[in-house]
This record gives C-alpha cells, structure tokens and sequence, in this order.
C-alpha cells in the first residue's frame, strides 16, 4: 500500500476527532472519582508464601482506643499475631486515616511493662510512703474477690457505697458498664478517659446537663 493510501486509511475529520476526545475526557473524569479505597478488599483466608511456609493472615475491623475519638481501624493478624494497624477504607467517619496514635497502638499492645493480669494489694498499710505489694493473681480468683465483695455491699443495703471507675472503652462496653452500675443501685460511675477529659465532661454537663465530649 502507498504511503498517501496509508494516508487516507487513517484520516480523521474534525468531528470525529472531538467526540473521541469527548469520550476520553468523560473518562478520566469518571475514573477519578472512583477512589482506590472503596475497591479495596481485606484478605480473610489463609495463604502460601513460597519459601516461608504456611501463614495464615487475616483483618479484623476495630476501633482504636488511644483517645475518645475512636478511630475505625483494620489490623492484620498473622499467624495469630497483630503486627499492622492502619485505617479502616470502609469507614464513613474516619474515611480510612487514622493519626500517629493510631499506628503506635502495637507498641501499647506489646509493651514490655504493660499488665497482663490482675493485681491484687497485699499490703493493708495505705498511704504515700506504703509499698501496696501488689502481686499477680489468675482471673478466677479475682472474678470471686470481687463478685463477693459487691454481693457483700449489696445485701448490707448500701449499693451506693460503690464507686466504678472506668476507662476509656469502646461504646458497646460503656453502654454494658452503664446498664450494670443502674442494675446494681450506685450513681457512682466515674469515666476516666483522662483527666482533662473528664474535666471537659464535668463543665458541659454543669452547662448544659449533656454529659459528653464535646464533638
């Protein structure tokens, strides 16, 4: 074939040029408003890695608890350990971001001189200068100490005698903390999220009889 056959075989006329122009740029547009996020999908069965053996891995969906915003997250999970937290794509509040707390949270899970059990006082000498000797004990036999001891108070007629302090939580365990302290008979709940939070629940609530963060 001549080159001026070549020519004409490929020839576009000036309309046709700016529809498939059109088309293109209708395209990207639509294309990037399709953000990568929402497509992202979370591997939940187990896999082969060549060389390395069986791993199983997986997410799991939480919320991060480093501070009462409560960011949703995802943390991988392999061979049965969390090694990676990041945001949670699917997440309509926090749209997938979480700040530096939120990716540090494996150091507060593994933190060498975090408590790993319960801790029980042996020392009955209070005071500022007094070693409370706490020690180790199994959940049995603290579930049993403490279970006794709100039986106890209960049967004498005065719930309100007990005092429930509580940290941070997530909304569903508040909510299981709230029922059980209104269950029991004692107004005495008092959520530590942390002292300047708590300061800041105290003001509203003396402002404006709404006992909250302020959003």
């Amino acid at each position: 074939m001549s080159s001026e056959g070549k020519g004409e075989r490929f020839k576009l006329s000036r309309r046709s040029f700016l529809k498939a122009s059109g088309v293109t740029g209708i395209t990207v547009f639509a294309t990037s408003l399709i953000k990568p996020k929402n497509l992202f999908k979370f591997p939940q069965k187990a896999k082969t890695v060549d060389n390395e053996g069986v791993i199983t891995e997986k997410w799991i969906n939480s919320s991060c608890l480093n501070c009462p915003a409560r960011c949703a997250t995802s943390i991988r999970v392999v061979n049965g350990k969390a090694v990676r937290i990041k945001g949670n794509p699917f997440s309509k509040v926090s749209e997938g971001e979480i700040c530096p707390r939120g990716h540090i949270g494996l150091q507060v899970l593994y933190d060498p001189a975090r408590i790993t059990s319960p801790m029980k006082r042996t020392n009955p000498e209070k005071g500022r200068e007094s070693d409370p000797h706490w020690e180790k004990i199994s959940w049995e036999e603290a579930l049993n100490e403490v279970s006794n001891k709100l039986q106890d108070i209960r049967n004498s007629g005065n719930p309100e005698q007990t005092v429930v302090f509580s940290g941070l939580n997530s909304r569903s365990d508040e909510d299981l903390i709230g029922r059980f302290v209104s269950a029991y008979g004692t107004p005495n709940l008092i959520t530590g999220d942390s002292l300047e939070d708590e300061s800041e629940r105290v003001g509203r609530w003396l402002a404006d009889g709404n006992y909250s963060h302020i959003a």
